[in-house]
C-alpha cells in the first residue's frame, strides 16, 4: 500500500504582528482532509480543510505544521513553517523620558 501524499507546501505570511490574525494554506488534495497544529497561536477556523486562520499570540516564534490523512485515517509525512511574531511596538511615553 502506498503511503498517503503528504502535502506540498504551506502559503502564508512569515512574519506577523502580535495578537492578529492571518491565514495560511495548502493545495487541495481530492479524498483527504488536513491536520493543522500551530504553536505561538491558535487555530481559529478551518481544521480538517486546506486552509485555516489562525489567531496568532504574543511575540516569538510560532510553528504552523500540516499532514494530511487519506480517507482511511492514514497520515502522511509532517512538513511545518516557522512564523516571525514581531514583538509589540512600544508606545512613544515609553521610548521618551518625561521631564518635569
Amino acid at each position: 500500500m502506498e503511503p498517503p501524499t503528504p502535502p506540498d507546501t504551506i502559503i502564508g505570511p512569515l512574519t506577523v504582528c502580535p495578537n492578529t490574525t492571518a491565514s495560511y494554506t495548502t493545495s487541495p488534495i481530492s479524498g483527504y482532509t488536513f491536520n493543522w497544529v500551530v504553536t505561538g497561536g491558535t487555530v481559529a477556523s478551518g481544521q480538517g480543510t486546506d486552509s485555516i486562520t489562525v489567531n496568532w499570540g504574543s511575540s516569538g516564534t510560532g510553528t504552523i505544521t500540516l499532514n494530511s490523512l487519506n480517507g482511511c485515517g492514514c497520515p502522511s509525512d509532517v512538513i511545518s513553517i516557522n512564523v516571525n511574531i514581531l514583538p509589540s511596538p512600544l508606545l512613544m511615553q515609553e521610548m521618551i523620558p518625561l521631564f518635569v
